[in-house]
């Protein structure tokens, strides 16, 4: 199967898991490909990070990118279960380094980096709120609450994720 079926798409895609074809502006599209962009910046990040031998924190950005196809998939067990993963790594990074000041001056690539990947994730975290609020999700999946579910479930996982991500690039601004 070729990548390009020749033929256009006319600004309409298949949406995930579904048959359903919608524009390339749908909020639920618009949401998921800003989860796209969030791993290919944080493959950036840590491609950085790890040629610079920062490898605790390449770590954590190597399994944060192994969660993110959960979230894509609409898999409500494992994000929760990523959700509380993030959790916990935030308490141990946030006692191993505790935040004196939210106003940093990003001085270090990888700071820098992982700093503009927070904002990513805050952007994905609005796009979600769009696709929810707007009634695209709910409207689609009426008939479906373990759908809306899994589509909510997405939130405190970008929440929590912009502020491991903020975490590390704080510790790597002080390092």
């Amino acid at each position: 199967m070729g990548i390009s079926t020749k033929k256009g798409d006319s600004g309409f895609t298949q949406l995930p898991n579904t048959s359903d074809r919608v524009s390339k502006d749908d909020p639920r599209l618009e949401f998921l490909g800003t989860l796209d962009e969030l791993d290919a910046f944080l493959a950036i990040c840590e491609t950085i990070l790890k040629s610079g031998r920062k490898t605790d924190t390449g770590y954590f950005v190597s399994e944060i990118r192994k969660k993110l196809p959960d979230l894509m998939a609409l898999n409500s067990t494992e994000t929760a279960k990523n959700t509380q993963w993030l959790e916990h790594q935030i308490i141990n990074l946030e006692k191993a380094k505790p935040v004196r000041s939210f106003i940093r001056n990003w001085s270090g690539n990888a700071a820098a980096y992982l700093h503009a990947a927070r904002t990513i994730c805050r952007r994905a975290e609005r796009r979600l709120c769009t696709a929810l609020l707007d009634g695209t999700v709910i409207e689609k999946f009426s008939d479906e609450p373990e759908s809306i579910t899994n589509w909510k479930i997405m939130l405190p996982f970008l929440n929590r994720l912009s502020d491991m991500l903020f975490l590390l690039s704080v510790s790597e601004n002080d390092t």
